[in-house]
């Protein structure tokens, strides 16, 4: 879905269009930098059973590969896929209860960070808080 544009239009009555556009931007999030078309993307991994997701630049995926690369290679595949989930969990998966993720979110749009409604929150922008609190 990065950097895609999605594009509605309804007619709401004759010669009145409503037309809304929608723009998906990832930012990575160990810099907290727009990740422009191509130059990154969503990276899955897992680890004790527990599966992640991050959005990072090329760069930054070259160096969590490189930073990974030696226990990969002292390590055997275990096949491919999803780790599965615990149960029942209430925290996110940044560990954060849903009250945790919305006092966050309140804070940085009043601090002038880009953060959306819903989704992940850049590891940037849950640094400063946590610096800030």
């Amino acid at each position: 879905m990065h950097g895609e544009n999605a594009l509605i239009a309804k007619q709401l009555a004759p010669n009145v269009l409503f037309v809304k556009k929608t723009t998906i931007q990832l930012f990575d999030d160990l810099s907290g930098d727009v990740i422009s078309e191509g130059n990154g993307r969503t990276v899955e991994f897992s680890l004790d059973g527990d599966a992640f997701e991050i959005d990072l630049s090329d760069h930054n995926i070259s160096a969590l590969r490189e930073a990974l690369a030696p226990y990969i290679a002292a390590g055997r595949a275990a096949g491919r896929g999803r780790a599965p989930r615990a149960a029942n969990r209430s925290a996110s998966a940044s560990g954060l209860s849903s009250e945790q993720l919305a006092a966050v979110r309140s804070w940085a749009a009043e601090n002038g960070y880009p953060v959306s409604d819903r989704g992940r929150i850049a590891a940037s922008i849950r640094e400063a808080y946590d610096a800030a609190h």
